[in-house]
């Protein structure tokens, strides 16, 4: 899939990008305190650095994708500015998470999609995409801070 957007793609930059991320994932409803304080970010990326992609356009920070290799690797958090979306951008943000993948020796990647936007299953199935099943998300809480 070629991409005419215009933006430069880059990996996040914990030390000048984190208040722009921010911004794109509240606009986006994603912003969630458990994933996006300042300091879990900074070891996100240093654990597992160019795991975040962002899309730059004009000097503004305009779309994001999380991308998180393990056994099974997995991308969360796609957002698009909503003034941008439409023209690609999402799309070439998805395909750079792909290929970082490819490049790490897997064969898939999976993600999950909440159900307050069922719209993103066909998007997705545009792109290659298979509903696998449904699955709950829990979490447990290891400490109080």
């Amino acid at each position: 899939m070629s991409f005419m957007t215009n933006v430069e793609l880059r990996s996040y930059n914990p030390d000048a990008d984190y208040e722009n991320l921010c911004s794109l994932l509240q606009e986006a409803g994603l912003f969630d305190t458990d994933y996006e304080s300042e300091e879990q970010l900074r070891r996100w990326v240093e654990i597992q650095p160019d795991s975040i992609i962002l899309a730059k356009k004009d000097g503004r920070i305009v779309g994001n994708i999380y991308f998180q290799d393990g056994i099974i690797p997995h991308i969360f958090r796609l957002a698009v500015a909503k003034d941008l979306q439409g023209q690609g951008i999402g799309s070439e943000l998805l395909s750079e998470a792909e290929q970082r993948a490819k490049n790490l020796g897997h064969q898939f990647i999976e993600l999950f999609i909440v159900p307050e936007h069922p719209e993103l299953i066909d998007w997705y199935k545009n792109h290659g995409y298979e509903t696998r099943g449904t699955y709950t998300d829990m979490v447990k809480q290891l400490s109080h801070s």
